[in-house]
């Protein structure tokens, strides 16, 4: 496995970022103020079990969004064995895209399996299909929900759906539309990537996009904003570009970090985006700022701060189906008010129409303190179903050595599955593909009739063997051994057959020697049954020949008996059967 340094898994991005974020709940149909003509649904995503378990919800009206017994908050995943990481949705809710992992919530990350994955409606008929395995931020979908965009690879892809009007059945082309602009800055002693994206933005027109990066080092260390068209021609256009270095010291008056909780082109080309002060105490406030891209190759623009929107976050905008064709979009936005004393922070919705203007109402909400990125959508969003387009298996199992000596642990070289679902339509390339550590593992001594069930291998327990990764151990072997592994698929990748590898085990051979006047008397032990035991001299003309052989009792001990042996190198050898490799200790009288 010495290209687990450089093979896949999931970089599971866009997750919610502050404890502000979290404080969500849905609003009333009836709470809507005068700005917003029609109250949208929202979907969110509820995680329990210590931030680890994420599920989909979207509710048609009122609700306690923690709990999923609320008769109108719908599960649009199941509750165990699949994660919802980020997604987005289109306007009218037929359509939803979404970065995803399946396995056990905390496993480790080689142990699970992670596609993005569309999902559409037509009538009563819905359709989920595998579009990449790979996204490294949250996916962005149009308001029409045509065109899915996401982050891979230092490049931004774009799929270009087309949905059967009859079916739900989803098709379509992926093309890569950004290269060489919104490239992770890289380890200098390995390469790898030192930033992962926080966040992805593309404009309503689809012309241009923006990431967040923040540095692997630490969230709060240093951060940067970048913004441009979509290119992928050698000669780029122009960029806006900020980096924050984050600061808690007393040093400076403010020292403010980009967060993804908004992350939004308020229009073709603004971006709208928060900053939090990390010179104040928690709950840090939000403070709302937009750029303008730059139409000329300067690569600069002017950073403005929005005081409409001073203290909010989750800013989502909704193009109300009920209003006239063309009508600007309606603004949903969030924020945290104290309550009481002691204060209690209480979330609340605004509405409005011009983001240059704060929204006139805010509509209390239950806090839901596990609950976080909430769209607005015309209708609820349909249930995921089993997707198509699974990733092929391409199975590994393999030993470092066939021959393991008694009482020790064979080394698994490689227990793996590899997967990849190439957007672009081009061939399995096993050195670009995921990886799946988690299969079942048996074992049989009696030459593969009865097999054993061993505990799941795991990439918890790959390790370095010298400068070559191992995909770990199996248990101490105290003969002959068979060991089966079988890859069993998940929602996103199809199962493999089961393969068989087959240790001999070297038993442990001991010899003593007794003098007796010329006599000398050779016995011993080996860590086996039965079997034959031969004493074997050296001749430098000849190699190896048999003195005598003898049977090894139950325990296996040997004795050659007394006889004159002449000064000579001599070893005693049990032979290998269908149990045993053969064993050897050498000695010299």
């Amino acid at each position: 496995m010495t290209a687990r340094t450089t093979r896949r898994t999931f970089t599971l991005g866009a997750v919610a970022t502050t404890a502000g974020a979290l404080a969500l709940a849905l609003i009333p149909a009836t709470a809507a103020n005068a700005v917003g003509p029609t109250t949208p649904v929202f979907s969110y995503i509820a995680h329990s079990d210590a931030d680890l378990d994420r599920v989909l919800y979207s509710n048609a009206a009122t609700g306690n969004p923690d709990s999923p017994a609320s008769p109108t908050a719908v599960s649009l995943t199941p509750l165990t064995g699949m994660q919802i990481y980020s997604y987005d949705a289109s306007n009218d809710g037929n359509s939803w895209v979404s970065c995803m992992a399946s396995g056990t919530p905390g496993d480790d990350t080689y142990d699970r399996t992670y596609a993005l994955v569309l999902t559409h409606r037509e009538g009563a008929n819905t359709a989920s299909k595998i579009i990449s395995n790979f996204c490294e931020s949250n996916p962005v979908m149009s308001a029409d929900g045509s065109t899915v965009w996401w982050y891979t690879e230092d490049r931004i892809a774009k799929f270009a759906a087309t949905y059967d009007p009859g079916t739900a059945a989803i098709s379509g082309t992926t093309s890569v539309v950004s290269s060489g602009q919104f490239v992770t800055a890289k380890d200098n002693s390995n390469g790898a990537p030192a930033e992962w994206v926080s966040g992805l933005a593309v404009s309503p027109n689809g012309v241009n996009a923006a990431v967040m990066l923040h540095d692997k080092a630490g969230y709060g260390t240093r951060a940067r904003v970048r913004a441009s068209a979509l290119s992928t021609a050698a000669q780029k256009p122009a960029y806006f570009q900020t980096t924050y270095t984050g600061s808690t010291t007393t040093t400076a008056s403010h020292s403010y970090l980009p967060q993804a909780d908004t992350f939004v082109f308020s229009d073709n080309d603004t971006l709208l985006f928060n900053l939090i002060d990390l010179k104040v105490a928690a709950p840090r406030p939000f403070l709302a700022v937009s750029a303008k891209l730059p139409a000329a190759a300067t690569n600069t623009s002017v950073i403005t701060v929005v005081p409409a929107l001073g203290g909010t976050y989750g800013v989502r905008p909704y193009l109300d189906p009920a209003s006239p064709s063309g009508t600007l979009p309606t603004w949903y936005a969030w924020h945290d008010v104290p309550v009481g004393d002691p204060a209690v922070l209480v979330t609340q919705l605004g509405v409005t129409s011009d983001l240059t203007v704060a929204p006139a109402t805010w509509t209390p909400r239950t806090d839901g303190l596990t609950t976080f990125s909430y769209i607005p959508t015309a209708v609820a969003l349909p249930a995921l179903r089993d997707v198509s387009q699974k990733a092929a298996p391409h199975a590994s199992f393999t030993l470092a050595s066939s021959l393991v000596t008694y009482g020790k642990r064979p080394v698994f070289a490689t227990a793996y599955n590899l997967y990849d679902i190439n957007p672009l339509g081009g061939a399995y390339n096993g050195l670009l593909a995921a990886e799946s550590d988690k299969g079942k593992l048996e074992k049989s001594i009696d030459g593969g009739t009865t097999w054993i069930q061993l505990p799941d291998t795991s990439g918890a327990n790959a390790f370095l063997s010298g400068s070559t990764w191992v995909s770990g151990t199996g248990p101490i072997v105290a003969s002959n051994t068979y060991f089966r592994w079988t890859f069993l698929g998940s929602p996103f990748t199809e199962a493999a057959p089961a393969i068989t590898r087959y240790v001999k085990v070297l038993p442990i051979v001991t010899v003593k020697i007794l003098s007796s006047g010329s006599y000398k008397t050779v016995y011993g032990k080996a860590t086996r049954k039965y079997g034959s035991a031969i004493l074997q001299r050296y001749f430098p003309t000849l190699g190896w020949r048999n003195v005598l052989t003898r049977t090894m009792s139950a325990t296996g001990d040997f004795n050659f008996g007394k006889r004159i042996l002449a000064k000579a190198n001599y070893r005693v050898l049990t032979l290998a059967d269908t149990k045993w490799a053969a064993g050897v200790k050498a000695f010299t009288i």
